[in-house]
């Protein structure tokens, strides 16, 4: 990434891509790397289909049913009227502030709020070391919902985790990667 033509971020993020701070200027520029790009293409051709199938087999998108988290125990369980209850493990992948378009790996949370579950994060950023790739180091990122999405699936592809979801925070949204559920006996 050449620098120049940086976002503006301090009215909020309008826009789509990903834009990693640049270590050079300190500006936001579009991650246009084509090892990302094509990531993000294999990540969503992997976990799109199998997120859904899980999401209707064991109802997590039924409106009657009820889901929740607990990064106390790492578990995200869901219930459904008439199928039971089931659970998943599940790693904590970012937060996603939608007024101002702002992502943050769970990995860079302040260490008093970091939840135990970020194994999923912490190996997505180990591989952007690997292949040098900004978008999955930079702490921060300016992205849309869309792309908040793409980075929470390329930390589940990269750890073989076959379900993403996303739940309402205090400011945004926290993006999860979630094991194959189980039904409980």
């Amino acid at each position: 990434m050449a620098c120049g033509g940086s976002i503006q971020t301090q009215n909020g993020f309008q826009g789509e891509g990903v834009f990693p701070r640049c270590p050079d200027c300190g500006g936001y520029h579009r991650d246009t790397t084509p090892a990302f790009q094509g990531l993000v293409l294999e990540a969503c051709a992997a976990v799109i289909p199998s997120s859904t199938r899980l999401s209707r087999e064991f109802h997590a998108d039924d409106a009657a049913g009820n889901w929740r988290f607990d990064t106390g125990t790492g578990l995200f369980t869901i219930e459904a009227p008439g199928s039971g209850r089931s659970h998943a493990e599940f790693h904590t992948i970012g937060l996603w502030d939608e007024d101002s378009g702002r992502f943050r790996w769970s990995w860079a949370w302040e260490e008093g709020s970091r939840p135990p579950t970020i194994k999923a994060a912490e190996h997505a950023r180990a591989v952007g070391k690997h292949y040098w790739l900004r978008a999955l180091t930079a702490p921060e990122l300016y992205v849309g919902e869309t792309e908040a999405w793409h980075l929470t699936m390329v930390a589940a592809y990269l750890s073989d985790l076959p379900m993403v979801a996303a739940t309402p925070a205090e400011v945004g949204k926290i993006f999860m990667a979630l094991h194959r559920p189980v039904w409980e006996n």
